[in-house]
C-alpha cells in the first residue's frame, strides 16, 4: 500500500466530512420540519443533490479508505510504527516485573 500524500489525505478527509454534511442534510429534509416544496426545503434539497453530484453517495468503500488514508496521513513514522505493532514502547510505563514505587511519605 502506497503512502497518500499530504493533498489527498487532505482531500479524503474533505470527503469524509461533506458525506458526514450530507448525512445531515438528509436527515433534517422532513416534511414535518419543513413544507415540502417550500424554500428551505428546496434550498436543502438543492444542496443535497449538488453536493451527491461532486462527491458521490458510494459512502461504504470510499469512506473507508479516505478513513485509512486520513489516518495513514495525519501519522507520522513513529505513529505508523506504532499502530502495526512496531516500534520501540513509549516511555512512561513501568517494566514488567519492577518493584512498585513507595508513596511520597511511607516508610
Amino acid at each position: 500500500m502506497s503512502i497518500p500524500s499530504p493533498k489527498e489525505g487532505l482531500q479524503a478527509k474533505s470527503k469524509v466530512e461533506i458525506q458526514q454534511a450530507l448525512q445531515l442534510l438528509k436527515k433534517n429534509l422532513n416534511p414535518e420540519v419543513f413544507q415540502v416544496h417550500g424554500p428551505e426545503w428546496k434550498a436543502i434539497d438543492s444542496s443535497i443533490r449538488s453536493l451527491s453530484k461532486v462527491i458521490g453517495e458510494e459512502a461504504g468503500k470510499d469512506l473507508s479508505q479516505a478513513g485509512l488514508k486520513l489516518v495513514a496521513s495525519s501519522m507520522g513514522p513513529k505513529g505508523l510504527g506504532g499502530m502495526m505493532g512496531g516500534g520501540a514502547p513509549q516511555g512512561g510505563g513501568m517494566q514488567p516485573g519492577m518493584p512498585m514505587p513507595m508513596p511520597l511519605g511511607a516508610g
